[in-house]
C-alpha cells in the first residue's frame, strides 16, 4: 500500500479500534510494486521499505541487485548459460539462420558473407572448390578452406552464431579500423535519381565525355571528345546481379569523402531485358527468349551519417516451403547484425497494411538480385530445412568437424542444465 494512501487514522472510534486490534500492523496488505513509493532525484531508483508496513519487502532489493535476482546469481556461480547460444526458431517454425561474431569492425565482412551464403550456386562452388596443381598459392587455399569450414558451421551447426576469425585472418583485414567496402560490382550513381531502376537506366545509356571530362586518347596523345557506354548482352546476363549504390563520394570542396543519404526506392524486381531495350540495345529487341527478370535476394545497410564510421548490417531473403501450385518464390526476411539475427518476416496483417508500399532507404548500400529462372531452380534455398539433393553439402572432413562441434555443444548444454537443476 503506498504511503500516500496510508495516512494515519487518528480520528474516529472505528479507526482507533482497528489500530488497537492490530497495533503492529501485521494485517496490513503487502505493497504493490506498481504504486510503491519512490524518492525523487538521485535516489529515484532506490527502493525503500515503508516505515509503517511490516509486510513491505521492496527494500530488500529483489527488484534491483542482490541475492533475489536468480538469473544473475546462477550466472555468477555457474557462468554464462550455453542455452542462450542455441539456435532459436523463426516465425515460420523453421530454425533461425546463423549469425557471425564481430571481431572488431568486421561487420561488412559478416554482412557480405550472409548475402553470399544463401546463394546456392555460390555455396556449391565454395564446397566443390579444390586447388589445381601449381596454380593456386598457399594463401588462396587457406582462404577457401576457411570459408568451406565456416559455411559448413553456418549451415549445419547447432549454435546461433559462429566465430569467423579463421576466415578473416586469411585476409589483410584491420580489425581496429572500420573497413571500407571494396567489392567489384555494378556501381550506380544515385545523385538525382529516385529508384534503383532509374540508376541502372542511366548507367546503361551513353555518357558524353567532353570539357574537363574528355577522354585521353593514347593513340593521338591528346584528350578527345568521346562517348562512354556499358554493353551488356541479354543472353549473357549473370545468374546473380550485384548492384552497388555509390553512397560514398569525394567532396572536392571539403577535401574528403562523404556519404550521400539520398532516399532511394528499391525495386524488388528488375526486368534487365526491358532496361536494355530502353537503352537502345538492338539485341534486346530481337531476343525471342523470356525476359531476364531479377528478384531482390538481399541487401547491405550502412548505418551512420559519415563515410568514415558506421555499421553494416544485412537483410537476406530465405525461401520457405510453399504449395506446389504456388509459382512465385515465397521468402522470409531476416536481419543480420553480426551475431544477432532477427526475423523480419511480415505477418499477413502487416503485409495487408503495407500493400503497394515500396522499400525506400537512405542507408542501403549494396543489393543482390537473383535471376528468376535460377531462383526457381534452387539458387536460393533454406539451409536450415532443405535436405534434398539440391542442397550442397560440405566435404566429409567438414561434416565430421561440425558434428564434433555439435556434440560438444550439446554436452555443454546438458551439463549446465544438470548443474542448475541440482541433478
Amino acid at each position: 500500500m503506498p504511503r500516500a494512501k496510508r495516512k494515519r487514522e487518528s480520528e474516529g472510534g472505528a479507526a482507533r479500534d482497528k489500530r488497537l486490534a492490530d497495533p503492529y500492523l501485521l494485517q496490513t496488505p503487502p505493497c504493490r510494486f506498481s504504486d510503491h513509493h519512490r524518492k525523487k532525484g538521485k535516489t529515484v531508483n532506490v527502493l525503500r521499505n515503508c516505515a509503517d508496513n511490516p509486510n513491505c519487502l521492496y527494500g530488500l532489493g529483489e527488484r534491483q541487485k542482490g541475492v533475489w535476482q536468480a538469473n544473475k546469481l546462477i550466472r555468477r556461480v555457474f557462468g554464462d548459460d550455453p542455452r542462450e547460444r542455441r539456435r532459436g526458431f523463426a516465425k515460420s517454425g523453421g530454425k533461425m539462420p546463423c549469425g557471425l561474431r564481430n571481431l572488431g569492425a568486421t561487420c561488412y565482412l559478416n554482412s557480405m558473407l550472409q548475402c553470399l551464403f544463401v546463394n546456392l550456386p555460390f555455396r556449391r562452388a565454395v564446397y566443390e572448390w579444390e586447388p589445381k596443381e601449381q596454380s593456386v598459392n598457399k594463401e588462396q587455399e587457406l582462404q577457401m578452406r576457411a570459408l568451406q569450414k565456416l559455411f559448413a558451421q553456418m549451415q549445419l551447426g547447432h549454435e546461433s552464431y559462429y566465430d569467423p576469425t579463421e576466415f578473416a585472418s586469411t585476409f589483410s583485414l584491420n580489425n581496429v579500423l572500420q573497413q571500407d567496402a571494396q567489392v567489384k560490382s555494378l556501381s550506380l550513381n544515385i545523385k538525382g535519381y529516385k529508384s534503383v531502376e532509374d540508376c541502372i537506366e542511366s548507367y546503361l545509356s551513353g555518357e558524353v565525355l567532353e570539357g574537363e571530362n574528355k577522354y585521353f586518347c593514347e593513340h593521338c596523345d591528346a584528350k578527345q571528345c568521346a562517348e562512354r557506354f556499358l554493353e551488356l548482352k541479354p543472353r549473357a546476363l549473370p545468374p546473380t546481379l550485384m548492384v552497388q549504390l555509390m553512397r560514398f563520394v569525394y567532396d572536392a570542396n571539403a577535401g574528403r569523402k562523404k556519404k550521400l543519404t539520398d532516399m532511394i526506392e528499391i525495386n524488388e524486381t528488375l526486368n534487365m531485358t526491358e532496361l536494355l531495350r530502353r537503352s537502345g540495345d538492338t539485341e534486346a529487341f530481337n531476343d525471342k527468349t523470356d525476359d531476364a527478370i531479377y528478384r531482390l535476394s538481399g541487401y547491405l545497410n550502412h548505418r551512420g551519417k559519415s563515410a568514415h564510421v558506421g555499421h553494416y548490417t544485412a537483410s537476406v531473403a530465405y525461401p520457405k516451403t510453399v504449395d506446389d501450385d504456388d509459382t512465385e518464390l515465397a521468402v522470409d526476411w531476416f536481419e543480420f547484425d553480426d551475431a544477432v539475427v532477427s526475423d523480419a518476416t511480415k505477418t499477413d496483417a502487416e503485409k495487408e497494411r503495407s500493400h503497394g508500399k515500396k522499400i525506400r532507404s537512405r542507408d542501403i548500400y549494396m543489393l543482390l538480385y537473383v535471376r528468376d529462372d535460377v531462383a526457381n531452380a534452387g539458387a536460393l534455398v533454406d539451409p536450415n530445412t532443405s535436405t534434398g539433393n539440391d542442397e550442397p553439402q560440405p566435404s566429409q572432413e567438414y561434416l565430421d568437424g561440425v558434428l564434433a562441434l555439435n556434440t560438444a555443444f550439446d554436452a555443454e548444454v546438458d551439463e549446465y542444465a544438470s548443474k542448475v537443476s541440482g541433478g
